[in-house]
């Protein structure tokens, strides 16, 4: 019985069943229901036929009394539902104040009827252990381990149930004509108030198609003065398409993730009476959950005749896909009845932008961050604001400025159009705060560098907004240690000593010994002692070490050649390739 009583609880919140008819999985739902309540009678009538064949007395026991006002419970429960939420004539006003009922009601019997089967299993126990030959149940025979484990189960079964139960993002979505047959019997019943919703938008400018011909042609100037009479028209500019005037949006068409959904909510009493009791409540139904959108969810105590409430409500869209605007009224009308109606409005919302981003790891601590962003609307967007929110560790700088005399211009100009399907590039230079830049294990484990947060207006200034998750990066592997160059001159002269600054760090966790080996290449002579000794490097900590060398070889030359060796592992750490340094001949051509 439980176990068929938990599966008919949560047949609701399968998700692939969100999408099918609800009539087909609530008669699944009754039937499982039916099933288990006709189980649970067969398994009374055999408890009571048992007691009577070995001249037991029944219903002595805490047990048994709990079993009986399960069944009780669930039958009445099982004939309520029926009457309630399967029989097209029943009222709307029952099936509204029965539902929470049903709900808390269910709840309770699943509780009740846990309590009962492990009752249940702890006295069988005791009376068929205890009173046998067999071993006494404290010393947890064979069957007593198996009864136990048979009660760790149900009682898990059951709070796996409530815990789907108590998700309400599990909940089945409600659609349009799918609730209980309701929209079938609220069109047929004339109701006393009428409920008005338009969705704010900003207008768009008029648009027409002209039709234009040649003097000489067969209509003549015909066409030209129709369109100069025309009030939608542009005087002195009849053939172009777009006009002065401004249209209001139809219907409720579509909106984009990241711009506010605005709507206005009107109900009307147009009957002669005096209604009471108003209340209107507007949700917004998206696929993972209910959102309550109302202002207030008080009621209106009275609604003379000709009067109207007017509501408007706001919410900023944060998922695609399908959205269900749910608008719904409960009143009273002067002769004390309950009434209630509601109108669904379906929009979709779209995704605006398109963002790809990548990331370059330096080879100090900085990381850079190419966004790039399309335009994926049908319509010019002007870009407000495209930023970059750092992560804790991180200060950022924009790298999206051309430096003036006085102040920095936007590298998209002045006016940031961005035109349907279009593309563009930002660029951004993060680099580790202070207290953390000396920290070299924190800073090599950090993926999370923050999130962009992009604003824009459409064509009549309408705003959006979007902020991405948090962008991870691949975080370098730097290894044991760890060389970089503080300081390096960008050119040097052919043959003569320059001074470089390396910066040794020990990302391990260990003390490390090091020794210095500096390597001669075809171009790269170093300068100084090879094979010293640098000492000992405790974990995450750095040394800065500076170096002298020249360069035999013009041009582009790579620096390479330093090894480090760790003396207690005897491990050696090859660097090449570590930077590039251009050398030139200070002399005339020929004296090179």
């Amino acid at each position: 019985m439980v176990v068929l009583y938990g599966n008919a609880a949560v047949v609701y919140r399968a998700p692939f069943t969100w999408k099918q008819n609800k009539l087909t999985w609530k008669l699944v739902h009754g039937g499982l229901m039916f099933l288990a309540l006709l189980l649970s009678i067969v398994g009374l009538c055999a408890v009571f036929d048992s007691h009577k064949g070995l001249n037991l007395p029944n219903m002595y026991s805490l047990h048994s009394w709990v079993g009986i006002c399960t069944v009780a419970m669930f039958a009445l429960q099982w004939i309520l539902g029926l009457a309630g939420f399967l029989f097209p004539c029943s009222p709307l006003w029952f099936r509204s104040s029965l539902k929470p009922i049903h709900i808390w009601v269910g709840k309770a019997i699943l509780i009740l009827g846990l309590a009962s089967c492990i009752s249940g299993i702890d006295e069988n126990l005791l009376l068929a252990l205890n009173e046998s030959s067999a071993e006494p149940y404290n010393s947890l025979p064979l069957e007593a381990r198996f009864a136990n484990s048979l009660g760790i189960l149900i009682v898990a079964f059951v709070l796996v149930v409530f815990g789907i139960l108590s998700k309400d993002k599990w909940q089945r979505p409600e659609a349009d004509g799918e609730s209980f047959h309701m929209e079938v019997n609220q069109a047929k019943q004339e109701h006393l108030l009428a409920l008005k919703v338009m969705r704010l938008t900003k207008p768009t400018l008029f648009t027409n198609l002209p039709v234009t011909c040649e003097d000489r042609d067969l209509p003549g100037d015909l066409f030209g003065q129709l369109m100069r009479e025309d009030p939608s028209t542009i005087k002195g500019a009849e053939a172009l398409m777009l006009g002065e005037m401004l249209t209001l949006p139809q219907n409720f068409g579509n909106i984009f993730l990241g711009e506010t959904f605005s709507s206005y909510i009107s109900v009307h009493n147009d009957s002669s009476q005096v209604v009471k009791d108003i209340l209107v409540k507007a949700d917004l139904q998206t696929s993972s959950q209910r959102l309550n959108l109302s202002a207030s969810n008080s009621a209106v105590s009275e609604l003379q005749s000709e009067c109207c409430i007017d509501d408007v409500i706001h919410h900023e869209v944060k998922e695609i896909g399908t959205h269900i605007l749910v608008c719904a009224v409960s009143y009273t009308t002067q002769y004390g009845e309950k009434l209630y109606f509601r109108k669904f409005f379906k929009f979709q919302v779209l995704k605006p932008l398109d963002v790809k981003t990548k990331f370059y790891n330096a080879e100090t601590d900085e990381v850079f961050l190419e966004a790039q962003i399309q335009n994926i609307t049908t319509s010019p967007m002007f870009m407000e604001k495209v930023s970059l929110e750092p992560s804790m560790m991180y200060n950022v700088t924009e790298l999206n400025t051309v430096s003036s005399a006085d102040q920095g211009e936007s590298t998209f100009g002045k006016m940031s159009y961005l035109q349907p399907m279009d593309t563009r590039q930002y660029l951004y230079c993060l680099k580790p705060k202070p207290e953390y830049a000396e920290k070299a294990g924190v800073i090599k484990g950090v993926t999370v560098i923050g999130k962009l947060d992009i604003v824009w207006k459409t064509n009549l200034g309408e705003r959006g907004r979007l902020q991405t998750s948090q962008l991870q990066r691949m975080a370098p592997g730097y290894g044991d240690i760890r060389l970089s160059l503080e300081m390096i001159p960008d050119t040097v002269n052919l043959e003569e000593p320059f001074d470089i600054i390396c910066k040794i760090t020990n990302c391990s966790e260990r003390t490390m010994d090091l020794e210095l080996e500096m390597c001669n290449t075809r171009s790269i002579h170093w300068c100084g002692v090879s094979g010293r000794q640098l000492g000992k490097l405790s974990p995450a900590a750095f040394l800065s070490l500076p170096l002298t060398l020249l360069s035999s070889v013009q041009g582009l030359q790579s620096i390479s050649g330093l090894r480090l060796t760790d003396t207690f592992l005897k491990r050696t750490y090859e660097y090449d390739d570590i930077a590039q340094v251009c050398v030139v001949c200070p002399y005339t051509s020929n004296e090179c």
